[in-house]
C-alpha cells in the first residue's frame, strides 16, 4: 500500500469516526439535555423549598408580618372586584393594599421593637462592662430603663437570657438570680447579635451554637486569640470582626497524655436505611490528652485523616467540621461520664470552629480539637459522641423525605454528611 492509499484510508478511517460520534451526539445529546434541564429544574425547586420552610419558620416567629401581608391581599382582591366603585377601582384597590401592607408592617416592626419579648442571643453568657463614662450600668425591671433599678458590677457574669427586637437591651439574670433588662452598652459591640438559624437545600435545620464569654477566656490559656477584620473595605462595606484563635506551641504540654485510640466507623445513608451496621473506614481518633484547670477540664482529641483506607471515606464530620461546627448539635452529641459517681458532663458553650487547628499537609496532616467542659476531675470516664442518627428520631429535623428527599440526593444538595454518618467513641479511659 503506497502513501497515496495510507491516507485515503486514514481519511475514511476519520470521517467513519466523525461520523459515528456524530450520531452518538444525535441520540445522546436529546438525554444530556433533558438531565441538565431537570438538573436546574430539581435545584430550582429545592431552593424554592428551603425559601418558603423559611418563611414559614419566619412567619410562625413573627406573625404580624404575615397578618399585614395576607390583609393587604385581601383589600386588594375585594376593591378590584368591587364593583360599586366605578371609577379607578383597580388603582384604588393597588393603593389600598400598599398602604395597610406598608404600614402594617411598620405597625409590627414598631410593635416588636417596645415589646418585652426577647430572641435568641449568640451570647448565653458574658461579662458586664463599664458604660463609655465609666460608669456601671443598672439592671432595670421593665425595657427602655422603666420600672426599679439596681447597679451591676463592672466584670460581674451574667446569664443571657435574649435580646431585643431593635437590638438595644439584653435581658439578663445575674448570678444572685435577678432578671431584668441592661442596655446595649452594657455588653462589647460583637454581643449585639441573634442566634441564627440556617435552613439547608437538603432541608436540614442547624441553630448556631451559643457562646459564653468565659468559656473564651478559658480558651485564652491554650491559644492566643487575635481581633481580625473591622473597618471599611476599599469599596466602603464594612468588614466583619472575628477572633482568631491560634493554638500556643506550648498549649499541648499542659495535657496529661493518654494516647487512647478508637476507630471511626461510617455508615452510608442508604446502607443505614437496610439496617447495615457500622463500617471501620481504616481512620482512629486519638484522646490526646486530658488537661484538669481549676475551673474547666480540656479534652484533646486527634485525627490523621492520611490513615483513611478510602479517600471518600475521610471522616469530614468527625468534628464539627464546615457550617455545622458551629451548631447546638454538636454540643449535644458530646457526653462524659464519671465511672465512679455517674456524673454527666456537656462541652461548655462556644464556637468549637475557634478550637479546630491542622498542622502539616498531606499524610502528615493531623487535625486537633479541643473541647472545654465543667471542671470534672474523674480519671476513669467514658467520651461518647453520638454524632448524627442515621435514622430520624421523631425529635430532629434529618432532610426532605419523599420526592424533595430524592431530589437533594440525586442533585448532591444533601451535602457529604447526608451520604455518610460517621461516630466514634471512647467507651472507657483511664487517665494516669
Amino acid at each position: 500500500m503506497d502513501e497515496i492509499q495510507e491516507q485515503a484510508l486514514r481519511e475514511k478511517n476519520a470521517k467513519a469516526n466523525l461520523e459515528m460520534g456524530f450520531n452518538m451526539m444525535t441520540i445522546l445529546g436529546p438525554a444530556i439535555m433533558a438531565v441538565m434541564i431537570g438538573a436546574l429544574i430539581a435545584v430550582i425547586i429545592m431552593i424554592f423549598a428551603a425559601g418558603a420552610r423559611g418563611a414559614w419558620m419566619l412567619a410562625k416567629a413573627l406573625p404580624l408580618y404575615p397578618i399585614a401581608i395576607l390583609t393587604a391581599i385581601a383589600v386588594l382582591a375585594f376593591i378590584w372586584k368591587f364593583r360599586r366603585i366605578r371609577y379607578a377601582r383597580k388603582f384604588l384597590a393597588i393603593v389600598a393594599a400598599a398602604v395597610i401592607g406598608v404600614f402594617g408592617c411598620m405597625g409590627a416592626t414598631a410593635y416588636y421593637k417596645s415589646s418585652s419579648r426577647v430572641f435568641p442571643s449568640v451570647y448565653s453568657g458574658d461579662y458586664i462592662q463599664a458604660l463609655p463614662d465609666g460608669s456601671a450600668p443598672k439592671l432595670y425591671e421593665k425595657r427602655n430603663q422603666k420600672g426599679d433599678a439596681s447597679t451591676l458590677s463592672v466584670d460581674e457574669k451574667v446569664t443571657v437570657n435574649g435580646i431585643s427586637f431593635d437590638y438595644q437591651e439584653f435581658n439578663i439574670t445575674t448570678a444572685n438570680g435577678r432578671t431584668g433588662w441592661v442596655e446595649r452598652a452594657a455588653f462589647p459591640k460583637d454581643a449585639a447579635e441573634m442566634l441564627a438559624l440556617s435552613i439547608g437545600l437538603d432541608g436540614v435545620d442547624t441553630w448556631d451554637q451559643t457562646i459564653d464569654r468565659q468559656t473564651e477566656r478559658l480558651m485564652g490559656r491554650f491559644y492566643d486569640i487575635e481581633q481580625k477584620g473591622g473597618g471599611k473595605d476599599p469599596k466602603g462595606y464594612d468588614i466583619v470582626e472575628y477572633k482568631k484563635f491560634t493554638l500556643k506551641p506550648a498549649a499541648l504540654g499542659q495535657f496529661t497524655r493518654v494516647g487512647v485510640q478508637t476507630p471511626i466507623v461510617y455508615l452510608p445513608s442508604k446502607a443505614a436505611e437496610k439496617g447495615e451496621q457500622w463500617a471501620d473506614n481504616g481512620t482512629k481518633i486519638t484522646l490526646f490528652g486530658v488537661a484538669y484547670e481549676p475551673d474547666c477540664t480540656v479534652v484533646a482529641l486527634t485525627v490523621t485523616p492520611g490513615e483513611a483506607a478510602k479517600d471518600q471515606n475521610v471522616p469530614y464530620m468527625w468534628l464539627p467540621y464546615g457550617g455545622i461546627r458551629n451548631s447546638a448539635a454538636w454540643k449535644a452529641s458530646l457526653t462524659v461520664t464519671d465511672f465512679a459517681t455517674g456524673e454527666t458532663w456537656r462541652p461548655l458553650p462556644t464556637d468549637y470552629v475557634n478550637a479546630w487547628t491542622i498542622t502539616g499537609s498531606g499524610k502528615d496532616r493531623k487535625e486537633t480539637q479541643l473541647f472545654f467542659f465543667p471542671p470534672f476531675k474523674s480519671r476513669h470516664f467514658s467520651l461518647t459522641h453520638g454524632g448524627v442518627s442515621p435514622l430520624p428520631d421523631g425529635k430532629t429535623q434529618s432532610g426532605y423525605g419523599g420526592i424533595l428527599g430524592w431530589m437533594s440526593s440525586a442533585t448532591g444538595m444533601g451535602g457529604e454528611h447526608s451520604k455518610f454518618y460517621y461516630d466514634w467513641n471512647f467507651p472507657e479511659v483511664n487517665v494516669r
